[in-house]
């Protein structure tokens, strides 16, 4: 990573040099280097190595200056010939502070000497956060002062690149952005011997010493992220074609038809052109799933609503995470795969809802149809009368289950299908007794009176463990949430804090062990809460 970098400066500097200051540069060259507290590790190194590169590529009748800022504007080399002094200047950088970039350009153009400087050299990746200069003040400045500023931003923000752009341009000069690109590297050499005419240098075909800095371009990324592309279009458009096709010859067999049933016909035809314009592109194994998961909830809501909200989750969240990232393909792939995760998220935090409903009414339902049957009703007719009078959780299962049982379902069977779907242990229990005593005979009041009882007593206790570890949930919220919080509030305010996460591979072995971590804890602590009754 390190010589990465490095390699890509050297590439843009050569680079950005025009063709008429090429043959000869008599003005000194103005180093402006940043050294705040998001340059640490890497980047530092790497922007050293490669002034160091460029200062001992240069001849030795060249002037050069140097100016690093963090918090505070330091001109560290005032322009000299004394190329050693100027390496261990260099060498002594060090990264930490804020960020003062405005008042560092600014001294560069302040910056005297025998000669007009020729150009400023600005490196630099942060934001400027403590300078006193503002920016359209510093713009006039560098469109009067006659020095041209080529900015090289190192993995710089959107806002950021648009600030460094408009510095480069009101002085005369370019920005280049250092990002995980591939350059002319290799050939900086030739391109600096026909720009700057260096001293004597060991010519391009001999073999790179261990510590030069080489680049190659790495293709082979690209074409992976390609081939993977083409085949998910490929795909998606077979899709498309295989679900259009089996909608026309729905719609021929329909047409066929006609003749019987005009209207029939025609409303099937209605249908049949609205799928055509209707999420073809979505298979059928997810449509089965949404729409099985919305039936399972009893959501008010039509599939084709369910699907605007998730297409507008999608967008929404593949713009955020491009600017947040910087790049649209792991902006896609990110959402691709968190939108699903949240909607059976919610999916299952309604279920959870529903099954606790659920628990809570169903000992009013037992003693209902104790009643009932004390009152000489059949147990038909009680499940009939609650389902009527009452509403809820309970009261819908049992509309349901009067509807099973009146096609022919068992009323013991139909019963099981609630305790299934409802995954109620104590549902579970009633239906076994009653089925118990449609074999052996007794009183079904009295079975259900005991069950209701135990139902009740179970409900009693499982809401005091619920109250008594009310607690530890709350603290494994809050020790959870904590990192999570503190690290989403340096995101958004002091990004250079926190960027060594995905910046550094140090740091993303530390990030993928915090997120270990904290699962784990997580886990941890639900495990000891969670009590089962």
């Amino acid at each position: 990573m390190k010589k990465f970098l490095a390699a890509l400066l050297l590439g843009f500097f050569f680079l950005q040099l025009p063709s008429a200051q090429a043959a000869e540069l008599k003005g000194p060259i103005i180093f402006v280097i940043d050294t705040s507290g998001s340059m640490k590790s890497q980047k530092i190194v790497a922007v050293k190595e490669a002034v160091t590169q460029i200062v001992n590529s240069l001849q030795s009748d060249q002037e050069i200056g140097i100016i690093s800022f963090s918090q505070k504007v330091s001109t560290i080399l005032q322009p000299t010939h004394d190329f050693t002094k100027a390496l261990k200047q260099i060498d002594s950088l060090f990264a930490g502070g804020d960020t003062s970039m405005y008042d560092a350009i600014a001294a560069g153009f302040a910056i005297t000497s025998a000669v007009h400087p020729s150009q400023i050299v600005l490196l630099s990746d942060g934001e400027d956060t403590t300078s006193a200069l503002p920016l359209d003040q510093l713009l006039v400045t560098a469109s009067t002062a006659g020095i041209p500023v080529n900015a090289i931003g190192i993995q710089v923000a959107v806002g950021q690149r648009a600030i460094l752009s408009s510095i480069a341009k009101a002085s005369g000069g370019n920005y280049y952005e250092v990002n995980d690109i591939s350059t002319l590297i290799a050939t900086y050499k030739q391109i600096l011997a026909e720009q700057l005419n260096p001293a004597p240098s060991p010519t391009l075909s001999e073999k790179p010493d261990k510590g030069e800095i080489t680049l190659q371009q790495n293709v082979y990324v690209e074409v992976i992220l390609a081939t993977i592309a083409a085949i998910v279009l490929l795909l998606l458009f077979l899709n498309i074609y295989n679900r259009v096709q089996n909608r026309e010859r729905q719609k021929a067999r329909v047409q066929m038809l006609q003749k019987y049933s005009y209207r029939q016909a025609r409303k099937a035809t209605h249908r049949i052109r609205i799928s055509l314009t209707s999420y073809s592109f979505i298979p059928n194994r997810v449509e089965a799933a949404i729409r099985s998961r919305l039936e399972l909830i009893h959501s008010q809501l039509r599939y084709e609503s369910v699907i605007h909200i998730l297409m507008g989750a999608w967008l929404f969240l593949v713009v955020v995470f491009t600017m947040m990232l910087h790049s649209l393909f792991l902006a896609f792939i990110l959402t691709s795969v968190l939108v699903p995760i949240g909607f059976n998220t919610v999916i299952k935090n309604v279920r959870t809802k529903q099954k606790q409903k659920f628990a809570e009414e169903l000992p009013e339902l037992l003693n209902i149809l104790a009643s009932a049957l004390r009152a000489g009703l059949s147990l038909p007719q009680g499940l009939e009368a609650y389902s009527s009078d009452t509403k809820g959780e309970v009261a819908r299962e049992i509309r349901r289950t009067i509807s099973e049982i009146r096609v022919g379902t068992p009323i013991d069977e139909a019963l099981m299908g609630v305790a299934e779907r409802m995954e109620s242990e104590d549902l579970r229990w009633a239906v076994t007794a009653l089925s118990i005593q449609r074999v052996v005979g007794g009183s079904m009041a009295t079975i259900l009176t005991t069950t209701f009882e135990t139902v009740k007593a179970r409900a009693e206790i499982r809401r005091e463990v619920k109250t008594l570890s009310a607690e530890g949930k709350l603290s494994a919220y809050v020790l959870i949430a904590l990192p999570i919080g503190i690290f989403s509030f340096l995101f958004l305010t002091r990004r250079e804090y926190v960027k060594v996460f995905w910046s550094d591979p140090a740091g993303i072995f530390l990030l993928i062990i915090i997120g270990i971590s904290l699962s784990i804890g997580w886990a941890w602590m639900k495990k000891i809460v969670e009590i089962k009754i």
